[in-house]
């Protein structure tokens, strides 16, 4: 059995051995149960019961393209500055055309 302690923003630390036996990582979910006789279970949710893109569903809403966000999330940032560099460079091309 392991110890923790709750700090003051009611925050447990689950112990490193038995995170790495769960193959728990920073970012997972855990539910929280109450038992019938007054104890906590902390039980890690499988992917398929989560949504990461729960917080952008709304955006998604107002036209935002998760799909292609997450392909530019998945460049570095240098490949993203590149990107964005050749993108103001067509912009100006096309102003320079008078393309608008």
């Amino acid at each position: 059995m392991e110890l923790s302690k709750i700090n003051s923003n009611g925050q447990v630390s689950i112990p490193s051995r038995i995170r790495r036996q769960l193959g728990l990582k920073p970012g997972d979910f855990v539910r929280v149960e109450l038992g019938s006789k007054g104890e906590i279970a902390l039980k890690p949710v499988s992917l398929q019961e989560k949504d990461p893109w729960a917080e952008l569903r709304p955006y998604e809403k107002k036209g935002v393209d998760l799909t292609l966000l997450w392909e530019n999330l998945k460049r570095t940032a240098t490949e993203r500055l590149e990107r964005h560099q050749n993108m103001l460079g067509l912009v100006g091309e096309a102003k320079r055309s008078g393309i608008k």
